[in-house]
């Protein structure tokens, strides 16, 4: 509950106790009142001072009421981002309060909560219209699902003109009616020297069906500041996990249990033996992780999560997991083995990196990699290291709202020989 939530649920309740205290003197007054005046020609006027004396007691819960209708017109105001870092105890709080304005708000309260800056760049109020004319609405008491969000990321880092910010960002699944949503929001929650800054960047909302479609074909509609997609159907069978979705084939095999894939395992080495004893997996990322399903444990869904060392490489983890990304069981762990491919290419050569018209960024897949990540820098200074695993496509767009524009350098780094190296060309460009 945030600072304000709560204050108001003390008030309520300090309210209502006064109301029943209130009662209770009006009450035991009267009593009072008629006992003494029994058989009396003429009445004192002893009920006429108490009840005077009770309107201090009464004006506290007309003050509460004042105070409700106050606070319902404040909290979705752009002037709470600016108390600065805390204020949004949780973060789902920070979407659930996103969500509302765009429910009930209307376009010009929902763009009030975007910073300043980024309200004042170009493209934004067309992306607004376009945003308002795909949202579903009724969004506000989305059913998250309940390991949603928990990968929390964000940190705090120094602009070019010396204006430290704080930002976060994070991707969360949820049930709306009967549609499931992915997600996606990042903010500046504190920046003590300029309040220009504080506020929405980016979010971004896209339905199962949407998110599929995109990961397929690694493209979605140009966008900088806010993208609302919701057109495409969703499959018949999909499952999230780790807050991403998955088209899930419940159809290729048989669930199985923690003792039943142990002892299948133990006649696998590598994909083939994989795929001869297991049969076709449910859903893959990338040619590297097999999903299996598993038997389920009190009526919700896990599956083994199955680590080859590339397309057709050798088998060596298998992880048991539960609903979003609670790890239950480490099945199988063989260490890192990775298959010796020749000729080899120099390292700096593995991946190719092209920089679009639009100054995205596409890369070609290969296998025998682990912790792929992107790395840009902004006139010499790292602004941004980030796992690129599961993504082929790089919007480097909002980048352009940390700070001046600037020379900007591109390139994939991994995990090899005990270090993070870079593994592919490398893309400059100047704004």
């Amino acid at each position: 509950m945030d600072p304000i939530g709560r204050t108001t649920w003390y008030f309520s309740l300090v309210a209502v106790i006064l109301l029943v205290a209130a009662a209770v003197m009006v009450i035991a007054g009267f009593i009072a009142y008629l006992v003494k005046n029994k058989g009396k020609t003429k009445p004192d006027r002893t009920l006429k001072r108490e009840l005077i004396w009770l309107l201090p007691l009464l004006t506290i819960p007309l003050l509460y009421f004042a105070v409700k209708i106050g606070e319902d017109l404040v909290r979705y105001s752009p002037d709470e981002w600016r108390f600065g870092r805390g204020v949004f105890i949780e973060d789902e709080d920070v979407l659930r309060k996103v969500l509302k304005t765009a429910d009930t708000g209307g376009r010009d309260r929902f763009a009030a909560l975007f910073s300043e800056r980024t309200r004042n760049l170009p493209g934004f109020d067309e992306e607004l219209n376009a945003f308002f004319d795909a949202y579903p609405g009724d969004m506000a008491d989305i059913e998250l699902d309940r390991f949603s969000g928990t990968g929390l990321t964000g940190k705090g880092y120094t602009l070019d003109n010396g204006i430290y910010v704080s930002e976060r960002y994070r991707a969360y699944a949820g049930l709306c009616g009967d549609s499931w949503y992915l997600i996606y929001i990042r903010y500046i929650d504190y920046c003590k020297d300029d309040k220009s800054y504080i506020g929405i960047n980016e979010i971004v909302i896209q339905n199962a069906g949407a998110r599929l479609a995109m990961k397929k074909t690694g493209e979605t509609e140009s966008y900088k500041y806010m993208f609302c997609d919701i057109k495409s159907a969703s499959p018949a069978d999909f499952r999230i996990i780790q807050n991403e979705v998955y088209e899930w084939n419940p159809y290729v095999n048989h669930p199985l249990s923690s003792d039943q894939m142990k002892n299948a395992l133990a006649f696998v080495d590598d994909y083939d033996d994989m795929i001869k004893v297991l049969g076709t997996p449910n859903a893959c990322v990338e040619d590297h992780i097999y999903f299996y399903e598993a038997l389920p444990e009190d009526g919700e869904y896990r599956y083994f999560a199955i680590g080859v060392s590339g397309h057709n490489g050798f088998v060596n983890t298998c992880r048991l997991y539960g609903p979003g990304s609670k790890m239950l069981e480490a099945i199988l762990d063989r260490g890192h083995r990775v298959p010796s491919p020749t000729p080899t290419p120099p390292l700096e050569e593995a991946f190719t990196l092209t920089l679009n018209s639009d100054y995205s960024i596409t890369r070609t897949k290969r296998d025998g990699f682990r912790n792929i990540g992107w790395h840009i820098e902004r006139n010499g200074e790292v602004i941004l290291d980030r796992n690129a695993e599961n993504e082929t496509y790089l919007n480097t767009k909002y980048q352009w709202l940390k700070g001046n524009r600037g020379s900007f350098t591109i390139y994939l780094t991994a995990y090899v020989d005990g270090s993070y190296q870079r593994v592919s060309n490398i893309i400059e460009y100047t704004l």
